[in-house]
C-alpha cells in the first residue's frame, strides 16, 4: 500500500502530538494545543499522511479571515517523522501537495479561493522549495522574528 493523505480523526491526536513534540521543542502543552485545533473545526483542519496505517506526518491549516471569497489560509503546523531522511522528504512533498489540494477543494465548495498562504510554523529551505515549485505559489514577503519565534512566509498564487 502507498502513501495516503486524509483528514485527521480524533484517533490521530496522540501521534500528531508526538510528531509535534519531536519537531517543535519550544511549544508547550502539545496535546492540549492539538486538541484545541481539533475543536476548532471547520475553521481549521488537520491532514495526516499514512503508510500501511502508520501516520508519518501531518499538516494543520487554519482559515485566518473568516470564510471569505478571497481566503487567507495559514499553515500553522507541519511535521513529518525523521524529516531529513530521503523517504520522508518525499512524504513531506506528497503531504503538502495532497493536503493543499484537499484544502483548495474545501475552499471551492465554500465558494472561495486561496488569496494568501501564511506559513507560520518552522520550515526548512527544502519545504520552501516544495511550496513554491509544487504548490504553484510564490513567496511575496518574509517576516522575521526577533524573539526566537518562527519566521512568517507569505505566499500568493503565481
Amino acid at each position: 500500500m502507498g502513501l495516503d493523505v486524509r483528514e485527521a480523526l480524533n484517533k490521530d491526536i496522540s501521534v500528531i502530538t508526538t510528531l509535534l513534540t519531536e519537531s517543535q521543542h519550544k511549544l508547550v502543552e502539545h496535546h492540549n494545543w492539538v486538541k484545541a485545533g481539533f475543536n476548532s473545526l471547520p475553521r481549521s483542519v488537520f491532514y495526516v499522511a499514512e503508510n500501511d496505517g502508520e501516520v508519518l506526518g501531518f499538516t494543520f491549516w487554519t482559515f485566518k479571515n473568516g470564510f471569505q471569497r478571497d481566503a487567507r489560509v495559514e499553515l500553522e503546523m507541519l511535521a513529518v517523522s525523521n524529516p531529513s531522511a530521503q523517504d520522508n522528504i518525499c512524504t513531506l512533498q506528497l503531504l503538502l501537495e495532497k493536503s493543499y489540494g484537499a484544502l483548495k477543494s474545501k475552499l471551492k465548495v465554500m465558494g472561495s479561493h486561496l488569496d494568501e498562504l501564511w506559513v507560520t510554523c518552522p520550515i526548512s529551505d527544502q519545504t520552501l522549495i516544495i511550496i513554491e515549485q509544487n504548490l504553484g505559489l510564490s513567496q511575496v514577503e518574509h517576516l522575521t522574528s526577533a524573539n526566537g519565534h518562527p519566521s512568517t512566509h507569505i505566499f500568493r498564487k503565481l
